[in-house]
């Protein structure tokens, strides 16, 4: 169910690389636990999501590296 989350991360991952800043491992963990229905951003964690919602997330929050919030769900 947090699929969403890692197809966000992922191509935000590769945005990055391909803008010249390198290949950073970025925390599906932070989307899954903020960008939740309850915060406004549409998503349910680990019952299900959109990459969209995780989106409008990051584009007001920014996103943590995995070493920083790593995965627990």
């Amino acid at each position: 169910g947090s699929c969403w989350a890692f197809s966000a991360t992922e191509s935000v991952e590769s945005a990055n690389c391909l803008a010249g800043n390198g290949l950073a491992t970025l925390s599906p963990q932070q989307l899954v636990d903020c960008a939740t229905e309850a915060a406004g951003y549409g998503s349910n964690g680990c019952s299900g999501g959109w990459y969209y919602w995780a989106w409008d997330y990051l584009k007001t929050h920014g996103q943590e590296t995995n070493a920083n919030y790593p995965y627990t769900a």
